[in-house]
């Protein structure tokens, strides 16, 4: 049995009772949140901007710009973002393909390994400057990770001032990153996704209960829209595990494999998972997933997504 497993004498979870506690440490930094709507911290997943990235440089600026557009106070910053998109557009097809994204992923590794840490701790000013407190970061892991870049994420994390990382990952893979969140003492939610055949992310129930049991600071990224696609009671299951979630996404998905459409038109139980979060005082961060297309933009989207959570806590 894990140290995470290992039931307490009062029955709790050693698990329960380290969030209970992490919780209870962050109340005072989420108390001064403008958007801590009706006890729960609502933010916006900066993936919301993912057309924002352009080559030759980070895309913070037009995040930052964004986020304050849109109204947005709180975020999970991805770290596709803030890193340099390397890529070689000037050369030959066949090297674009093959040497070409060799050496992009080689210098995108040395971007990650080299820069300093005071580069993060001045985008962190930045976002507070603005306003805008990172609490997460996400930084999906796959694969081609080397060690050292694994502990780096989480170095940069925390000097950008994160509560936590976010990520998705093979399950093979997250259990190289265990270690580093047991060294570094920071929460790890792994975000749960649909799985498609050829890959072996970590996807269903059985997936996420296999890896919390490889690190006491892995938890939960609870994505609301895709536990509904999957057929799954969104409200139920945080209900039941809301001890181990470090975070919640929130979309609209249509059940059945549906994908993400405007917020109302899908089946996802966005105002019943809000109503439950603060019914319960449970200080868990929500961030709105903006994925559906539509033709008012991001900014005009996430305005309306938020606005949408707000009454959701507002009503009774």
């Amino acid at each position: 049995m894990t140290p995470s497993a290992a039931p307490a004498r009062d029955g709790y979870s050693r698990r329960g009772l380290a969030h209970m506690a992490i919780t209870a440490l962050a109340a005072p930094f989420l108390a001064g949140l403008t958007n801590r709507e009706a006890g729960v911290p609502l933010g916006v997943d900066t993936a919301s901007f993912r057309d924002l990235r352009k080559p030759g440089g980070d895309a913070v600026n037009a995040v930052i710009e964004a986020l304050v557009s849109a109204g947005a106070r709180e975020c999970e910053l991805h770290s596709d973002l803030v890193e340099p998109l390397y890529g070689m557009p000037d050369m030959q097809r066949h090297m674009r393909t093959a040497m070409g994204k060799q050496m992009a992923r080689r210098d995108l590794r040395n971007w990650r390994t080299r820069t300093p840490l005071s580069h993060f701790e001045s985008l962190r000013q930045r976002f507070a400057q603005a306003g805008i407190a990172v609490t997460a970061y996400n930084y999906s892991i796959d694969r081609s990770f080397s060690d050292e870049e694994i502990d780096r994420g989480f170095k940069m994390a925390k000097a950008l001032g994160a509560r936590m990382m976010t990520a998705s990952m093979p399950l093979d893979v997250a259990r190289r990153v265990a270690p580093a969140a047991d060294r570094q003492q920071m929460i790890v939610a792994i975000t749960s996704r649909c799985r498609p055949a050829e890959t072996t992310e970590i996807a269903t129930p059985a997936d996420i209960d296999s890896a919390l049991k490889l690190s006491r600071y892995f938890r939960i990224g609870a994505d609301i829209g895709r536990l509904t696609s999957d057929n799954l009671d969104a409200v139920d299951f945080i209900g039941r595990r809301h001890a181990e979630i470090a975070s919640v996404h929130l979309k609209d998905c249509r059940r059945d494999a549906g994908g993400t459409v405007p917020w109302g038109q899908g089946d996802t139980p966005i105002r019943e998972a809000l109503q439950l979060l603060k019914r319960e005082g449970w200080a868990i961060p929500a961030f709105v997933d903006y994925e559906y297309e539509a033709t008012g933009g991001a900014v005009q989207e996430i305005q309306r997504c938020l606005a949408f959570a707000k009454r959701a806590l507002e009503s009774r």
